[in-house]
């Protein structure tokens, strides 16, 4: 049996979890400095955070301690008032205190100093989203900066929460633009966002630069983009993720990396990370996560891969140094009768949907749930995606609530398309194509 490794808890709907709140974090009081401990306690957002998504608001102001938040907008050449809109985000919930806006460490030594200064001590940090290379370019240029980071992490269990590139940033490697497309083909990476932007500028250790001064643009660069991230996390994460169709270019960058786990994060959606080993998923379908253990490559084929779609409540424990390599995927209970889906099935004979689009994945694994015997499909310009289930394979769900769909070691294979495949899809689409007028 292929098991995760690490421990799944399919804990669906109805049942309360405290939507991974920080484990430190109290109702009020002085916080105990966790000296000698290693203590990671991350919030990672997709990206596209609501003002009203109050089970992230609700584990962005539970811990009570100094009453200040620290914001990081390092990502945004467009910084100013970042502290004033999350102090009006924050305070539709109750949250009472000071927000402030992290001085901008390449301005010079006294915005370095009192950056240094602010950082290992608050009630949270949240690191805005915008381009993640200019969060590492600062950071990199201020390794005392970092330094902070980790003393706030380590003794104070300070919480870390992103958005979007905040959330990236915080995996080793990070991703830094490109689509799935050309992750997997090794093309040209010219299929990303049009708000992906050209990697920063490297600054040098102790090096002053203009707080507004612009990336430069890099030659073209192909296959998956990846770079140094914060790496206070140990999945990959990759953000906007059912959004952007973006599951190809993850399988491409874990494999690429190495790194065995990847965690995928819709927006408006998060996982929290706590204790440097327990992932938790805040809103329904709201993450999915790819194991890349036992991946195989042919050609430009991946098969192999495992995936699993995470909903509130859902927790997942990856495993650490020495932990055997096994694991128990152990849902609480299976629904009965048909799944209710809000992705309507494909009539037989139907083209496949395109596969990186927006909402493809999700919608398939929405399909499988609700006939596990019928393999989904889809395609983009080179490559066929599959998802199918197998004895291994597990669905929960609640009637009362249909859209927190869980599901368990689902099969993910992605096949290159041969030039037979391509003049089959050409001549279907000619077939299909409507007369020009």
């Amino acid at each position: 049996m292929s098991a995760l490794n690490g421990r799944l808890l399919a804990c669906f709907a109805g049942v309360a979890l405290g939507a991974g709140v920080p484990a430190c974090a109290g109702d009020g009081g002085a916080a105990q400095p966790a000296t000698g401990m290693s203590v990671t306690n991350c919030l990672a957002i997709g990206g596209a955070m609501k003002d009203d998504n109050a089970d992230l608001m609700k584990w962005m102001t539970l811990r009570k301690d100094t009453g200040k938040v620290v914001v990081i907008a390092y990502a945004t050449s467009r910084a100013e008032g970042a502290d004033t809109r999350m102090s009006a985000r924050l305070e539709k919930f109750g949250w009472k205190g000071t927000a402030l806006l992290l001085p901008d460490v390449l301005k010079g030594a006294d915005e370095r100093k009192t950056a240094v200064e602010w950082l290992p001590h608050a009630d949270l940090i949240f690191m805005t989203g915008g381009d993640q290379s200019r969060i590492m370019q600062r950071f990199k240029a201020a390794p005392d900066l970092r330094q902070a980071l980790d003393y706030g992490m380590s003794h104070w269990a300070t919480p870390v929460a992103g958005s979007s590139a905040g959330a990236a940033v915080m995996s080793n490697p990070m991703f830094t633009g490109g689509g799935s497309e050309s992750a997997l083909a090794g093309s040209e990476a010219d299929d990303g966002e049009q708000d992906d932007p050209p990697a920063a500028a490297p600054a040098k250790p102790g090096e002053t630069m203009p707080a507004d001064a612009k990336p430069t643009k890099p030659a073209p660069r192909k296959g998956v983009q990846i770079g140094e991230g914060l790496g206070i996390v140990s999945p990959m994460i990759d953000t906007h993720f059912f959004a952007r169709g973006r599951v190809g270019r993850l399988v491409a960058a874990l494999e690429a990396s190495k790194k065995p786990f990847g965690l995928g994060i819709d927006e408006n959606r998060a996982v929290s990370i706590t204790g440097g080993s327990m992932c938790t998923a805040i809103g329904d379908c709201g993450a999915l996560l790819v194991d890349t253990r036992d991946l195989k490559r042919e050609g430009g084929s991946r098969t192999g891969v495992r995936i699993n779609l995470l909903s509130s409540g859902d927790r997942w424990d990856w495993p650490v140094d020495g932990q055997a390599d096994k694991g128990v995927v152990s849902p609480r209970t299976l629904g009965q009768g048909a799944v209710a889906i809000d992705a309507p099935l494909l009539p037989q004979g139907s083209p496949p949907p395109s596969a990186w689009a927006k909402g493809v994945t999700l919608a398939m694994l929405k399909r499988l749930a609700a006939n596990p015997h019928y393999a989904q499909n889809a395609e983009s310009e080179g490559f066929r995606v599959c998802i199918s289930a197998d004895p291994d394979t597990r669905f929960g769900w609640s009637a009362e609530k249909p859209g927190a769909l869980t599901v368990t070691n689902a099969r993910l294979e992605i096949y290159e398309l041969t030039p037979a495949d391509r003049a089959e899809r050409a001549a279907r689409r000619a077939a299909t194509a409507k007369p020009k007028p």
